[in-house]
């Protein structure tokens, strides 16, 4: 009896921490999961974006556009090499970074642009304050309002090969940062913000702010009409591999991982039987033993009525104890 109590228990205590792992999302920075304000939940739902890692990138066909959004871990030789055999059989990538690894992929890639380090801001073109500036692309013969948040802009070399399509106003500038306490440089604007490159037979789309992504930003200005025109040619995908996480939100995409490989197994039929079985127990046979338990009572108050009739002398509550036992 004991043993089926402690097995009932640990088993209901598995279901309600899983059932409240898969109903807390995480709340990592850029997180496809994340429905928070700094989240990619409702890029990654509007528009079915797969998630994928850099290896993957072998496989996908040509017709992908794979998005890289505010990368902050490193990328290895073999990786470069991915993103390189991967634009050259025509993909397409779309890098939204600031002060990320970014700049890894740009300077191994032989582009020839960088990303500054420093915060863009527009004293009069902006959402709520320069932080937030207001920046205008131009694509597809179409122009596009966006607004950026604590991004950066692109510095173009001489010798890169590509085309600038989109800039901060003339009122805009970058407040470089130093090392020096107190010593701030400023870059004049109008400065580019989204440039575009032919990599081989594939195309490198840079983007100097991840944020415009994120689900606080999404609604803003015209970032769903950008993206969708940007997307519509293409299947996206998106890396997750390349961001710093946290241990809950490991531990999620792993739950969420084994039920997604149980699901698709012959296991799901054992784990439904399971589920019926701790159904039939906590529930129906608990009503039923109630019932019976309180039959027993019944009969056992009848019972113990007819025993004190016929003796007098003897405990009516010592007789409901004793009963009480035979009832549990």
């Amino acid at each position: 009896m004991v043993a089926r109590y402690i097995l009932m228990g640990v088993a209901l205590s598995i279901i309600i921490i899983i059932l409240g792992i898969l109903a807390i999302p995480s709340t990592d920075d850029f997180s496809p999961d994340n429905p928070l304000y700094n989240g990619l939940q409702s890029f990654v739902l509007k528009y079915s974006v797969t998630e994928i890692v850099v290896q993957d990138l072998n496989s996908i066909g040509p017709r992908s556009l794979v998005f890289i959004i505010g990368p902050d871990k490193g990328f290895t030789s073999e990786e470069i090499e991915t993103i390189r055999s991967y634009l050259a059989r025509g993909g397409a990538i779309f890098l939204a970074d600031d002060y990320g690894s970014g700049r890894d992929i740009l300077d191994r890639l032989g582009t020839g642009i960088s990303f500054y380090r420093g915060v863009l801001r527009d004293p009069i073109f902006m959402y709520r304050n320069s932080y937030l500036p207001r920046v205008e692309i131009q694509f597809d013969g179409e122009r596009y309002r966006l607004y950026m948040n604590y991004g950066t802009a692109i510095n173009i070399s001489r010798n890169a090969d590509g085309e600038c399509l989109g800039r901060s106003s003339a009122f805009s500038y970058l407040e470089l940062l130093s090392e020096e306490p107190g010593n701030v440089k400023r870059l004049e604007g109008p400065l580019c913000i989204f440039y575009r490159l032919y990599i081989g037979g594939g195309i490198l789309y840079v983007l100097s702010d991840p944020s415009v992504f994120i689900n606080s930003m999404f609604d803003l200005g015209e970032s769903k009409t950008f993206i969708e025109k940007l997307t519509s040619p293409y299947r996206p995908y998106i890396v997750i591999d390349k961001w710093q996480i946290s241990s809950y939100t490991a531990l999620r995409s792993n739950v969420v991982s084994m039920l997604s490989l149980l699901a698709d197994s012959i296991y799901r039929y054992a784990l439904l039987s399971i589920g019926i079985i701790l159904t039939y127990i906590l529930i129906i046979h608990k009503k039923y033993r109630g019932a019976n338990n309180q039959g027993c009572r019944d009969a056992g108050d009848k019972v113990i009525q007819e025993l004190v009739e016929k003796h007098p002398d003897w405990d009516k509550e010592l007789l409901r104890k004793l009963l009480g036992r035979r009832c549990r």
